[in-house]
């Protein structure tokens, strides 16, 4: 079923013909509520972009947890697209995909895995921004997801603040991909 999303458009961004891909960071508290949206990338109206934060903003989020199941801060980085298909820039934006978060190379990878090219797999970051915990986002594990829990556990990731400025501990799920070289 399609729908029609005209009804979403802003009006203005309709009549100017205005389409944008947006890459966007949410910091969601342990609640589900949004503490703030961050445009990270923009193809198309910028302005159509700080549209699409003020409305996440607006959302209400299933809280993030840990793995022992408590609930956390939780940062979400994703792409939304608002396009206009009958327009050279909306047809740019309908063809963009999100880039994972890390690009391994390696020299194989096991037949049995072969069809895991990229894992999705969920981080705990401590308040000095380390990743100090990482596992399968549906608590899967393979051998893809092994390795790239153990590439990533001890990477620095940005440091988050709370309401108060306070560095906080915070979940993020990552996009993985490998590529044999």
């Amino acid at each position: 079923m399609v729908r029609d999303l005209t009804s979403d458009y802003p009006r203005w961004a309709l009549k100017k013909n205005e389409s944008a891909g947006t890459v966007f960071s949410v910091l969601v508290d342990p609640e589900g509520r949004a503490l703030r949206c961050a445009i990270v990338a923009v193809v198309g109206s910028y302005r159509l972009a700080e549209y699409v934060c003020e409305q996440l903003k607006r959302v209400r989020f299933e809280p993030a947890t840990d793995a022992t199941g408590a609930k956390r801060y939780g940062k979400i980085v994703g792409l939304i697209k608002m396009a206009l298909p009958d327009t050279e820039i909306g047809r740019q934006i309908i063809a963009l995909r999100q880039k994972p978060d890390v690009e391994l190379t390696v020299t194989s990878i096991p037949d049995k895995e072969e069809r895991f090219r990229e894992v999705k797999v969920q981080t705990l970051v401590n308040d000095n921004g380390l990743i100090e915990d990482c596992n399968g986002s549906d608590n899967s594990t393979n051998g893809l997801t092994a390795a790239a829990c153990k590439v990533l556990e001890g990477e620095k990731l940005p440091i988050e603040t709370a309401g108060d400025g306070s560095a906080i501990s915070y979940v993020q799920e990552m996009t993985v991909s490998f590529s044999v070289e």
